[in-house]
């Protein structure tokens, strides 16, 4: 009887026993799937298409009350809480690296400072592109970028900093630009540290000129160099800007103006960058001939005139402008006009050619309308000064009259080649181009 009665108490605490295991079995199944997703997430939370990484937040500046006096500059636009204009730049992969400037031993390059860190987070801040910069947020921020130099080498660290990111702040208004002083943040802080100098200043810099693509960057550094050392780093710049020029040739580019390559070459590269500009004829088909006619010691002569003996070079583009800058040279180098001389006899040269020879031998010149290392010609100001831009190749530059102080001894060697030349041909639009200039030429004689 009693066992009898037993038997289904223990059936049930068999089943509730087992229930209770089967429930903690389950929930332990749950906390391990639980533990094992948590652990997969959090590594992908900074790939997540909504999801930004602290890396990818504009800069916030954090006030600090040793740093009370340090200007931010407003907002061009927008709120302040809206990250900062930048944009990605086009870069090479690092060249070889110069001969260190500092022991190799010496301890690891320093970490920016609280305030040098937060001046440039404060330059980088300034909203650009949806409407002319202020007056009073220009002075903010060339406080700011005052500041910044003041720290002197302290500044360094902070400024290497932020060129490394590889970003910039474009000022592309030319009234934008002329407000700030500068085109970009990148070169105000390139500036900043030629400003700065020292050792740092200029290993900072070498580095940039060794992994930066931007032709003005590679420019402005080469002069810097050139100022802080005539000579020394000529060969780095100049290798420099063949990279680049290559990279741009490829059709690898994003479209920007190459001018300043081409200068830093013209003026450092000496007489073996010939074959450079003869290698990039057919991509920048005007600046090439531009700059074979402006080497130094006439270098480049030789180019040109093997350009226009060549029996292809009439149905090849930039015709018109080698010929131009043969007798833009003439009163120079002879060789170049008994070339053209010798090509017109031969009636090889194009009636669309004419208007830009006759033009030349009567004293007015094709410049960069951009240019980084020379100067702007006070002729550029002129009303008679015509300004072309080239698709192909984005090519800008200038045709510039003659200058007023031309002396009489040249306007009377001018007239001698116009006359000669005039014998040359019979070709209506030569004849007509070439009375135009002797008459202006006559009148500069009277």
């Amino acid at each position: 009887m009693n066992r009898n009665s037993r038997t289904p108490a223990l059936a049930a605490q068999r089943w509730i026993a087992g229930g209770v295991n089967a429930g903690l079995l389950l929930f332990l199944v749950f906390l391990a799937l639980g533990i094992v997703l948590v652990i997969w997430l959090v590594p992908n939370r900074s790939s997540h298409p909504n999801i930004q990484s602290e890396s990818a937040l504009a800069p916030v500046v954090t006030p600090v009350a040793s740093e009370s006096q340090i200007v931010t500059p407003p907002p061009a636009h927008g709120t302040e809480d809206e990250p900062p204009a930048e944009t990605k730049r086009t870069t090479l992969k690092p060249r070889a690296a110069p001969p260190p400037l500092t022991n190799p031993s010496a301890p690891p390059r320093p970490e920016p400072s609280p305030v040098t860190r937060q001046l440039v987070a404060s330059l980088s801040q300034l909203q650009v592109g949806r409407g002319p910069i202020t007056a009073e947020q220009a002075g903010a921020w060339k406080q700011t970028l005052q500041q910044l130099v003041d720290q002197k080498e302290a500044a360094i660290p902070a400024i290497r900093e932020f060129l490394e990111k590889n970003v910039d702040i474009n000022f592309d208004a030319a009234g934008d630009r002329k407000m700030m002083g500068t085109a970009s943040l990148r070169l105000a802080l390139l500036d900043a540290m030629q400003k700065i100098g020292g050792t740092e200043a200029m290993e900072v810099s070498l580095q940039m000129l060794q992994t930066t693509a931007d032709p003005v960057e590679i420019a402005t550094l080469a002069r810097y160099f050139e100022q802080a050392d005539p000579g020394k780093y000529r060969d780095a710049a100049v290798s420099a800007a063949r990279e680049a020029l290559n990279v741009a040739a490829s059709g690898q580019w994003d479209g920007r103006d190459v001018s300043p390559l081409l200068e830093v070459l013209k003026q450092y590269g000496g007489p073996s960058v010939a074959q450079d500009l003869q290698k990039f004829g057919n991509t920048w088909f005007n600046y090439a001939p531009m700059v074979l006619a402006n080497l130094p010691d006439g270098a480049g002569i030789p180019a040109l005139i093997q350009w226009a003996r060549s029996p292809e070079a009439s149905a090849m583009s930039g015709n018109d402008t080698y010929l131009r800058m043969l007798a833009q040279t003439s009163t120079q180098y002879t060789e170049a006009f008994d070339t053209l001389l010798e090509q017109a006899a031969a009636n090889r040269i194009p009636a669309s050619a004419w208007p830009g020879i006759a033009s030349a031998i009567g004293g007015s010149t094709l410049e960069f309308a951009n240019p980084t290392l020379d100067p702007v010609s006070p002729l550029a100001p002129r009303s008679a000064t015509r300004s072309y831009h080239i698709a192909m190749g984005n090519q800008n530059f200038l045709d510039l009259p003659p200058p007023d102080d031309m002396s009489a001894d040249l306007v009377a060697t001018r007239l001698k080649y116009v006359d000669r030349l005039l014998a040359s041909t019979s070709n209506p639009g030569a004849l007509a181009a070439l009375q135009n200039t002797r008459a202006a030429l006559l009148a500069r004689s009277h």
